[in-house]
C-alpha cells in the first residue's frame, strides 16, 4: 500500500493515463478518417463500400441489442423487478 501511495503521488500515473488517452483518441482518429475516405472515394467498388458502412453501423446495432437484451431480463416474469417487489411487499405475486 504504501508503494502505491508513493506511485500515485509522484504523477507517473497521471502521465500514464494522458499517454494512453492521447494515444487512444489518435488511433480512433485514424481509424474513423480512413472510414469516412473509403465511404467517399470513387475508386472503391460499391460491394466494398457497403460491406465498409456495415461494419460502421455494428456498434450502434449491438448497443441497442445489448439494451433490450437487459431490459428483457429485468421485465421478465420471473426477473430481477418482480423479486424485488415481491421482496419489499410491494405486491404479493409475479406481474406478467
Amino acid at each position: 500500500m504504501k508503494y502505491y501511495f508513493q506511485m500515485q503521488h509522484s504523477g507517473v500515473s497521471v502521465e500514464n493515463t494522458l499517454y494512453l488517452k492521447f494515444m487512444s483518441v489518435i488511433f480512433h482518429l485514424l481509424i474513423e478518417m480512413t472510414f469516412t475516405l473509403l465511404l467517399n472515394s470513387k475508386v472503391v467498388n460499391s460491394t466494398i463500400k457497403l460491406i465498409l458502412r456495415v461494419f460502421y453501423i455494428m456498434p450502434w446495432v449491438y448497443t441497442a441489442v445489448i439494451i433490450a437484451i437487459i431490459w428483457r431480463l429485468l421485465l421478465d416474469p420471473s426477473g430481477v423487478t418482480n423479486y424485488l417487489l415481491m421482496d419489499f411487499g410491494i405486491t404479493d405475486s409475479y406481474i406478467e
